[in-house]
């Protein structure tokens, strides 16, 4: 049911836009700075006993819900699946916003392009064309990872638990880091969403290397090396984009094989060329899951 339920997922994703709508997380933020207000004057919420103590409530409630509806019928337990699993990709559609970008950028609608950068970069970009390319494939090679292949990860480990606690925790880290807030909260939040990306981060760039130029990605993975002295609240999530971007590139021969040497000399089509390659990974991992799954390992 697991391969079923992530392949309608998949399918909702490309074909539909009606669930869209319900996967902002902006209620979820909300609760936390509630949270973290309520109880500032406890030393223990500025840490990562607040940040598990904050987001384990909605985490316990997805998983006594799935309980619950597993125990009247395994067919609403898979609906229930299919609706998480949903929510927790995106949130918004990220390969539908990119192609719509170099499409209108190509068509000469600056302004239209424009709308559509600020909604897939979400942050200040360069106005540098090379650069705001570079920027805009190294965005899709993260968040291929982040906002999907992770996700998947995640709910073929621990269900729809598995899904819900990686997006969570994604948003929270995200809005800490947007709002600029630095913190030991903040900086618990970073340390947690590091942790839950590292492994599936090493999947995805797997899979990149296996799409694309192995022998280049190959490289470029022998040359990364994760500063362990730089402290900071973009250090932990930093390692995990700079060995995404570093081997996504790589497997596009795009990039140099020294992640700090990046080829700038990019166009349009390298954008095309990298949604292709996360299209292949995506398939690279749909065809493991269903391998795993015709020799018994995924139920």
């Amino acid at each position: 049911m697991t391969l079923i339920t992530i392949l309608i997922a998949l399918l909702l994703e490309k074909y539909s836009n009606w669930h869209t709508k319900l996967r902002d997380t902006r209620w979820f933020c909300r609760y936390v700075d509630w949270m973290y207000a309520k109880f500032s004057d406890s030393k223990w919420v500025d840490g990562p006993v607040g940040v598990i103590l904050i987001i384990t409530p909605a985490v316990v409630i997805v998983g006594a819900i799935f309980s619950i509806l597993d125990g009247y019928h395994s067919f609403y337990s898979f609906i229930f699946s299919i609706l998480v699993l949903s929510f927790s990709i995106g949130p918004n559609k990220f390969y539908e916003e990119v192609k719509k970008f170099v499409q209108l950028k190509q068509q000469g609608d600056n302004e239209g392009a424009l709308w559509y950068l600020d909604k897939i970069l979400e942050k200040d970009f360069s106005k540098n064309e090379p650069l705001l390319i570079l920027k805009l494939t190294e965005a899709i090679l993260i968040q291929t990872s982040k906002r999907l292949l992770s996700v998947l990860f995640w709910f073929v480990v621990l269900g729809p638990i598995g899904a819900i606690l990686f997006r969570l925790a994604n948003a929270m880290h995200d809005d800490k880091i947007e709002n600029k807030e630095d913190s030991q909260f903040t900086h618990a939040a970073a340390r947690l969403q590091y942790i839950l990306h590292w492994i599936p981060s090493r999947l995805t760039a797997l899979s990149y290397a296996i799409s694309g130029s192995f022998v280049h990605a190959s490289e470029c993975w022998k040359n990364t090396r994760e500063d362990s002295h730089q402290e900071n609240v973009r250090t932990h999530a930093d390692k995990n984009d700079d060995m995404l971007t570093c081997i996504g590139l790589s497997a596009l021969q795009l990039g140099a094989t020294d992640q700090n040497e990046k080829n700038q000399e990019l166009n349009f089509d390298s954008v095309n060329e990298t949604l292709k390659l996360s299209l292949r990974s995506v398939i690279v991992w749909v065809t493991v899951f269903a391998i795993m799954t015709l020799a018994g390992w995924m139920n």
